[in-house]
């Protein structure tokens, strides 16, 4: 008797996760598309920010900046050196036997 009860309530516990998990597969475009369509009202109607406001640093990083030599020379070795490797290992990868 207490076998049987313990298999029936191991049936109805493996039965309720995976119904959960199975509704949960089939309500996610639901879900997916009202988080969309909320955030894109929400955002829909709110006068747009202007790049000035997004790159205004405080005085301090600024100065953290400033204070060092040749910053923007050293950016764009920087950036080319990174451009080289990308463009390295996309070739690599397209040799790759």
């Amino acid at each position: 008797m207490w076998q049987t009860a313990s298999d029936f309530l191991i049936f109805l516990g493996w039965a309720f996760k995976n119904s959960t998990l199975i509704l949960g597969k089939v309500f996610l475009p639901v879900r997916y598309i009202y988080t969309y369509l909320r955030e894109f009202f929400t955002n829909a109607f709110v006068p747009p920010t202007t790049p000035e406001a997004i790159w205004t640093f405080p005085d301090e990083i600024k100065a953290v900046f400033n204070a060092i030599p040749y910053f923007n020379v050293l950016m764009s070795v920087m950036i080319l050196g990174i451009s080289i490797l990308i463009i390295v290992f996309i070739l690599k990868q397209f040799t790759k036997v």
